[in-house]
């Protein structure tokens, strides 16, 4: 199987990367930003501020072509078993499929049960949603069985109509010590969110969390790919909400371990998500390239970092409900294509996925912005906005706020020359810096499932370009052998 640097466009794209424009000289062009501009749904995408063009969009397009793109693709929404190492097919995107779908795996049709499922998880958080003597949820898990429910938790926190929920991953014992701190065992239940249900830092909360309700296990709900593990630690069997082993921990929000969304917000809340998430793989299955956000989000990841060369990735959500995205995508892509062996078990010979960090803005502006304005490295950002506010409050602040984003971007494309500095060389900027600007209509389950979703299949179709298998973990579990040795030492 071919990788990037085997392709008939890899040569040229090589020669371009060290010949290319400045972002100062790019931006010049009368029509750029309307040229490099999407359309997407729920949003706009303005790539404008890459440092390319579109000869080289169709260079890097033709690079994925030539790796096979479009057969891996129907392959990953097909249930083909493209996780090699484990045999198992990818099944995420299958988790927000609607009934009138057909997914047909070992000559079985999956869809039915998946939709059974989330139907009776639906129906329990329902049923838990109405019944006022519960006032709290502990959702204890870690990873992805965290990650995805409190990035969306908190992004919706102010519109929270069930029971508060207290999440718990850290196995530093003060983690679960604050949320029981805010608990009563008498209006609590407990949710352990863990695929295996062993997971040494999860079981051990678990075991707390379950001392604390006096060794009482009738209030413990369990979401987990192992329901026999599960039952046999205590969870009643109608309490334990399955999913599939080809789902993986990082993509897992979409199935049961959404449950606790599912109590605070409510099901039609949750189903919206999932709609969301379901759009954005039609999309991403139709749209020709140039229109196709994760695409062209792949495209341009691989040029600045396989050809300019940039190590890191900043996202800089610029709305205060967007604000744990970067940690979210952070384990979806440095899980996913942290990668230095290919599909054959052969060490790669280039670099493969990008470290990735952020914080909101604008506080952001008021910690690392300086190295990012002028450091010796060059990060590329996704800015994040929001056209409308989510307050009542003064209409300046969502002014300024937005007044930021669009000058963060401006400047660190366009820099400062010395003479622009007046001659003040600590004031000079070299620009050329590269970011790209998601502006969301609103912010809406809908519209948040679409973003996470084109983030998913953004690393899968760069899991195509590097010839990965994007869906296992063996450097996690190591980690996981190696405390369990430590701890019997």
């Amino acid at each position: 199987m071919k990788n990037f640097t085997q392709t008939k466009s890899h040569a040229e794209l090589v020669a371009l990367a060290s010949s290319a424009p400045s972002l100062r000289d790019y931006l010049q062009a009368e029509h750029r930003q309307c040229d490099l501009t999407i359309a997407a749904k729920f949003m706009s995408i303005d790539f404008s501020r890459q440092r390319l063009d579109r000869h080289i969009l169709n260079l890097l397009n033709n690079s994925l072509i030539d790796v096979g793109f479009n057969e891996w693709r129907n392959r990953y929404f097909a249930g083909d078993k493209i996780n090699k190492t484990e045999n198992r097919a990818v099944l995420h995107t299958a988790q927000r499929v609607g009934a009138d779908a057909s997914i047909i795996i070992d000559g079985v049709d999956i869809v039915p049960n998946i939709i059974a499922e989330r139907n009776t998880m639906l129906a329990c958080a329902e049923f838990i949603r109405t019944d006022r003597s519960i006032k709290n949820v502990i959702a204890i898990g870690i990873g992805g069985s965290d990650l995805g429910p409190r990035f969306i938790y908190d992004a919706f926190l102010g519109d929270v109509s069930g029971p508060q929920v207290h999440f718990v991953s850290n196995v530093d014992g003060l983690d679960l010590a604050r949320a029981l701190k805010k608990c009563e065992p008498d209006n609590t239940i407990i949710i352990i969110a863990s695929k295996t249900f062993t997971t040494v830092e999860t079981m051990l909360n678990a075991k707390s969390a379950r001392t604390w309700m006096n060794d009482k296990t009738d209030r413990f709900y369990a979401v987990t790919a192992n329901p026999k593990v599960a039952h046999a630690w205590g969870v009643a069997t109608d309490k334990i909400f399955p999913f599939s082993e080809s789902v993986g921990g990082r993509f897992s929000v979409w199935s049961s371990i959404g449950m606790c969304l599912a109590i605070a917000f409510g099901a039609d809340f949750y189903r919206d998500l999932l709609s969301g998430a379901h759009d954005a793989d039609e999309d991403f299955k139709s749209k020709p390239y140039d229109q196709n956000p994760a695409i062209l989000m792949a495209l341009c990841g691989v040029w600045n970092r396989n050809y300019l060369g940039y190590q890191n990735h900043l996202m800089a959500p610029y709305d205060v409900r967007l604000r744990l995205i970067a940690k979210y995508v952070q384990q979806m892509d440095m899980e996913s294509n942290g990668k230095s062996v290919d599909r054959e078990g052969q060490r790669v010979n280039y670099k493969t996925a990008p470290h990735i960090y952020g914080e909101a803005g604008t506080d952001c502006q008021h910690s690392y912005m300086q190295l990012v304005h002028q450091g010796t490295d060059i990060l590329p950002i996704d800015f994040f906005g929001i056209e409308a506010p989510s307050h009542n409050l003064d209409s300046d602040h969502h002014k300024i706020l937005l007044a930021n984003l669009r000058a963060q971007a401006k400047s660190l494309a366009f820099g400062q020359t010395i003479d622009e500095a007046k001659q003040d060389p600590f004031r000079v900027f070299e620009g050329n810096r590269p970011s790209t600007i998601f502006m969301l209509k609103t912010l809406t389950p809908r519209s948040l499932g679409y973003l996470i979703a084109i983030y998913e299949h953004k690393i899968f179709t760069q899991g195509v370009f590097w010839n990965l298998n994007s869906y296992d973990q063996p450097g996690v579990e190591l980690g996981k052998v190696m405390a369990t040795e430590e701890m019997m030492a």
